[in-house]
């Protein structure tokens, strides 16, 4: 079957579905000279080959938010349970290579693989944002006095709860964030709780052939290619908790070519 070794740390640039997984080893320590010159722990995984039978499988696991409860912190902001749809589904075949009568009519030399794996997921996560300005203070109007004026040593001089003239970088700020995002809706501490949409949108596919020359020489070539393109409501790896502000967009496509002769 042949190895593929896949370094957990610091990237994974390929993510075979579990269904074309075969067997995988946990390596600690005590490498031989074809691992590198990683000093981590690294997993080696053997693809699934086709067999002198034919043979396939089709699946389908899903969540969905008819099953689930609602969390503590939309319930206390009465917000209905937030929309959930998993669904992770694929294929296998496998079999030989053959022609009756004229190519491989032992079943013996040519081999293949396919697979082909999506995961459709839909959640939303739940954000509180910290303490944001009311309506009344976008318009210049506090609740409590503001410094308006300094001296030349910082100290305050004039002091008020209604500015008439907002800075043009403020008003710029104003109009570019504040205004797109959605009033407060826990007054007593001015903040916003809202509920954000993920989309995780992957696709993977691996295909395989093997083909034996005799007992002692034997190759295999595979393909492996799969994308993930998601979306994230409070940007990735901040969950910002202001709408529409930090939002990204990602992908992280992998493929990797292997044609090997196995070890005997």
């Amino acid at each position: 079957m042949g190895p593929t070794t896949w370094t957990v740390a610091p990237t994974l640039l390929a993510y075979p579905s579990i269904d074309s997984i075969a067997e995988f080893n946990v390596l600690r320590s005590s490498y031989l000279p074809e691992h590198g010159r990683s000093s981590a722990g690294e997993i080696t995984v053997i693809t699934r080959s086709g067999t002198s039978q034919f043979h396939g499988s089709a699946y389908d696991f899903f969540r969905n938010d008819i099953l689930n409860a609602n969390n503590f912190f939309a319930n206390r902001a009465n917000i209905a349970r937030p929309e959930l749809r998993w669904n992770d589904f694929g294929f296998t075949l496998g079999g030989p290579v053959y022609i009756p009568g004229l190519y491989n009519k032992d079943r013996n030399k040519t081999f293949f693989f396919y697979s082909q794996e999506w995961r459709r997921i839909i959640t939303y996560n739940t954000f509180t944002s910290g303490q944001l300005p009311t309506a009344g203070m976008l318009q210049g109007t506090f609740p409590a006095a503001v410094c308006t004026a300094f001296d030349a040593s910082g100290n305050c001089t004039n002091q008020t709860t209604q500015i008439n003239t907002i800075d043009p970088t403020a008003q710029a700020y104003i109009k570019d964030i504040y205004s797109k995002i959605p009033p407060i809706n826990n007054v007593a501490d001015s903040t916003l709780t809202w509920v954000g949409r993920n989309i995780f949108n992957y696709r993977e596919e691996n295909v395989r052939i093997d083909h034996n020359f005799g007992s002692k020489l034997s190759v295999f070539g595979r393909f492996l290619d799969d994308s993930i393109p998601t979306q994230e409501p409070g940007g990735l790896f901040t969950g910002l908790g202001i709408p529409g502000v930090a939002n990204t967009s990602t992908n992280s496509p992998g493929r990797n070519i292997t044609v090997t002769h196995p070890a005997a």
